[in-house]
């Protein structure tokens, strides 16, 4: 049987501009690479992710995953995003059978979007929640949002392969190092960075964005690899860039 994935995601117009603008930034992961066989998300959040309990019963039940109301246990790993307080929460089967749940919330949690879809990313139902209750709806009323929400959770589970741990140089001469990403809880996964003798952490917590976080500054950078993996840019808001070659 297919794994199957579950999305709850309420995305406003700017947020859905903004990851499509973000996606395109953070070569050389190809857009869609990635979202047409979702299974590395489910083996991500049994990694990064912490036991949660059960589904809503209502809310599983609505999308066909939970008939009975016996509950549906689950991990997860919870994100927010700060530019605009919106929560992300992904939930795979704790028992590993391949079921997925995925939970995009709007800052002033007035209602829900569930999407089920399988490993493949084929949407299969959408489901509504506010505080009228739940309801299933037509596929196709959100399908954008659904589509959005899959590009976010997937530069959140890709993020270190737009950035391999190990160091890199610029050209006069400094070296960074980016050490492995840790899981964090209700954050982004977090590394040290290490530039000269000064040592700060580093996480992608907007999606498809860099941040550094050193002693005297935090930075927010668009980030770029080249596809062999050598070179990397940098770009902050102001539309300056540093360049880095990874050192042999």
């Amino acid at each position: 049987m297919a794994p199957t994935i579950i999305c709850t995601a309420v995305l406003l117009a700017c947020l859905v501009s903004s990851v499509k603008s973000q996606t395109t930034s953070a070569s050389p992961v190809a857009e869609n690479e990635g979202t047409a066989n979702l299974e590395r998300w489910i083996d991500w959040v049994h990694v990064h992710g912490k036991f949660g309990g059960n589904l809503t019963p209502d809310v599983a039940k609505a999308l066909g995953l939970d008939p009975t109301g016996s509950g549906w246990p689950c991990k997860l790993k919870a994100l927010k995003d700060p530019s605009d307080k919106t929560s992300h929460v992904l939930y795979v089967r704790a028992d590993g059978d391949g079921d997925v749940e995925m939970c995009f919330t709007p800052a002033d949690e007035s209602y829900r979007i569930n999407w089920r879809t399988d490993a493949t990313g084929r949407l299969i139902r959408t489901v509504f929640v506010d505080v009228w209750g739940v309801r299933v709806v037509p596929n196709d009323k959100y399908a954008e949002q659904f589509e959005a929400e899959k590009k976010i959770w997937t530069l959140m589970v890709r993020a270190p392969d737009y950035l391999p741990p190990g160091k890199w140089t610029t050209p006069d001469g400094a070296t960074w190092e980016f050490l492995e990403l840790k899981p964090t809880e209700g954050k982004a996964d977090r590394g040290e960075i290490r530039q000269g003798s000064t040592i700060g952490h580093y996480d992608f917590d907007v999606p498809g964005r860099l941040k550094i976080e050193m002693p005297s500054r935090t930075s927010v950078y668009q980030i770029q690899v080249t596809e062999n993996g050598n070179h990397l840019t940098l770009t902050d808001s102001s539309g300056q860039k540093l360049e880095f070659t990874r050192a042999k």
